[in-house]
């Protein structure tokens, strides 16, 4: 469902400089779910979209999906999937 992915991303992503945004979950498959449905309904390329194992201070593992081509970002920013807090974040992206 597009407007679940869109509130989604604008709840839960956050970018850092230079055009790196990041999502994270519990659990790998809900990350694989977003990837699908960013290909499929954003356009997104599907290889810019790495999704990595982390381990936090105290050692819980947890997941991060990232995006950090600074083309398929725009096309984040372009399809209103950041909220204003975040984009406020980064420089005009040219």
């Amino acid at each position: 469902n597009k407007d679940l992915i869109k509130s989604l991303m604008i709840n839960k992503a956050k970018i850092r400089k230079p055009y790196y945004v990041r999502v994270f979950s519990k659990e790998k498959q809900n990350l694989d779910k977003l990837k699908d449905c960013l290909f499929t309904i954003f356009n997104i390329d599907r290889n810019s979209i790495i999704i990595s194992e982390r381990l936090n201070g105290l050692g819980t593992r947890y997941f991060e999906l990232n995006i950090n081509k600074k083309d398929e970002v725009k096309k984040l920013i372009s399809s209103n999937l950041l909220n204003n807090i975040e984009l406020n974040k980064v420089e005009k992206i040219q």
